[in-house]
């Protein structure tokens, strides 16, 4: 993407102040030497050798005058983030008519050339394990929780905080589920796995706000606490621990400026996938103070045109994530996935409720055994590389879903188990799978009708609105009915942004469901 149309604003474009207590800041030195890979977002499997916890410091300044306010927020921040150590003269911020920002390039940038420098003791940081400046927060308080109330008792502090020009940089509206939708629309998502993760996060906030002190948020109001939760949630980088699983949840300005650019199919979500993505990232020990302090070094990962917007992965992800965090949808991601179930015997029960066997109990019950130990002995890596940097609890439970990848891919665990199980009804292993799929498409609108809406609103899906609309009427013709329940009508036009987000989210889990027809057939 090549941005044209919108005024920049750059380090290269704003004054160091060179002895300024206005600008310049101290803040605490958040990290001892390390060298390794920063996992942006989670994005890929890291390892840190070396990593402390944040030091106890007195983090009083004088970040900002009140005449520094009436300026431009971007340019304030700008200062600030160049007086503070910050490099990366041949990028700007742009801002879009919507508002939306972004990063791109003000001047050609080579392979493997520094984009930007940032020094990690900019991060405003939450240590896994760690008290947070002596607040207490109620036992089991998670990761999110503790980084929000510290964004806020940061903000609370006015002009005297550090990062009070970064703090007033974050947008004043995340456009993601919890903050943007409304009821109808979140009801209209279909899918009942994102459904579950919408109202354990509706329910997550409730209860973490009704359990913590006035001195854990700063004094926050309600409303402030559900932006600062939604800031979080978007724009929190995640560093491996020791131990495996985040050792530690950033937010990291400049950075999180950038959008997002990952994996992409051709066409179809069949294709083969390219990756978008056009930087790349490291931590790197300062060259100011190589033995006691990292810096994030952002690197281009190809050749950068002069206006091209700088693009980094978010982090392998299904579309659930993006869309209930970020507030869209990746187009033809090739990480989305659809859970079939959420474990294998609930598979296995599944199965012999829709193929009934017949002969004597304890023979049924032995092959149900036989079925979950052929499931269990297949590979269970898990698919995406996202989940090796979540704790072992939450890996662990992930990992016992039973789910379809984009492009048709079949869970391995599922096929071994329907394949012990029809040595008894002479059902063939995709011939099951392919009747979970149309069980599900049969209680969703058509994909057909999805399709269409989102055409008719503009939308980028003429080519898959084609090719499906004569792959089913060919299925159609074979089997004499296709699956959809056509007495979903949920449609507007023009459909407001989120309700097309959530159109654009269910295409795609359909898509996915129905490439497995198409490809395996229905007896």
């Amino acid at each position: 993407m090549t941005v044209t149309s919108c005024p920049f604003r750059s380090l290269c474009g704003v004054h160091h102040h060179h002895n300024s207590t206005q600008a310049r800041c101290q803040f605490p030195q958040r990290f001892g030497h390390s060298r390794g890979r920063l996992h942006i977002r989670e994005q890929r499997v890291a390892v840190v050798n070396h990593f402390e916890k944040a030091l106890r410091l007195d983090l009083s300044c004088q970040c900002a005058t009140k005449q520094e306010t009436t300026a431009s927020t971007l340019d304030s921040f700008l200062t600030w983030a160049k007086d503070n150590g910050v490099e990366g003269g041949k990028i700007g911020i742009f801002e879009g008519q919507d508002g939306e920002r972004g990063v791109a390039s003000l001047a050609p940038i080579a392979k493997d050339e520094l984009v930007v420098r940032l020094p990690l003791r900019l991060a405003i940081v939450d240590v896994t394990d760690d008290l947070d400046d002596g607040v207490e927060f109620y036992e089991g308080a998670p990761w999110s929780v503790r980084l929000a109330c510290k964004l806020l008792r940061l903000k609370s502090e006015g002009f005297q905080c550090p990062w009070y020009p970064y703090l007033q940089s974050l947008p004043d509206l995340v456009p993601g589920i919890l903050s943007t939708f409304q009821w109808e629309d979140m009801q209209a998502i279909e899918y009942q796995e994102l459904k579950d993760k919408v109202n354990f996060d509706i329910w997550l906030v409730m209860d973490s706000w009704q359990r913590l002190s006035a001195d854990a948020h700063g004094g926050a109001s309600r409303d402030e606490y559900d932006w600062a939760m939604s800031i979080v949630h978007s724009r929190c980088f995640g560093v491996v621990g020791k131990k495996g699983g985040v050792g530690a949840h950033m937010l990291l300005p400049y950075v999180d400026m950038m959008n997002h650019g990952g994996d992409c199919t051709d066409g179809l979500l069949s294709g083969n996938a390219e990756a978008m993505d056009n930087v790349r990232w490291d931590v790197e020990a300062s060259p100011d103070s190589p033995s006691t302090a990292t810096d994030l070094c952002v690197y281009a990962c190809r050749d950068i045109q002069k206006g091209e917007e700088i693009l980094l992965s978010y982090g392998e992800r299904n579309n659930d994530d993006f869309l209930l965090h970020y507030g869209f949808v990746p187009p033809r991601n090739p990480r989305d996935d659809v859970i079939l179930f959420p474990g294998l015997e609930e598979a296995i029960e599944w199965y012999c409720q829709a193929f009934p066997m017949e002969g004597d109990q304890s023979e049924i019950d032995a092959l149900k055994e036989s079925a979950l130990k052929a499931g269990e002995a297949e590979d269970v890596t898990p698919k995406n590389p996202m989940l090796s940097t979540k704790s072992a609890e939450a890996l662990k439970e992930e990992a016992k879903k039973i789910s379809l990848m984009a492009g048709g891919f079949v869970d391995g665990r599922l096929l071994a188990a329907f394949g012990k199980l029809g040595e008894k009804t002479e059902v063939s292993p995709r011939s099951g799978v392919a009747e979970r799929c149309w069980e599900m498409l049969d209680a969703s609108r058509p994909l057909l009708q999805d399709l269409e809406d989102l055409v008719a609103d503009g939308e980028d899906f003429e080519g898959y609105l084609q090719f499906y609309t004569s792959a089913i009427e060919r299925y159609g013709e074979a089997l004499g009915r296709v699956p959809g329940n056509e007495s979903i009508q949920d449609a507007m036009q023009p459909l407001s942004t989120p309700r097309r987000n959530v159109f654009m989210f269910r295409a795609y889990k359909k898509v996915i469901l129905w490439d497995v027809l198409l490809g395996l057939g229905k007896k």
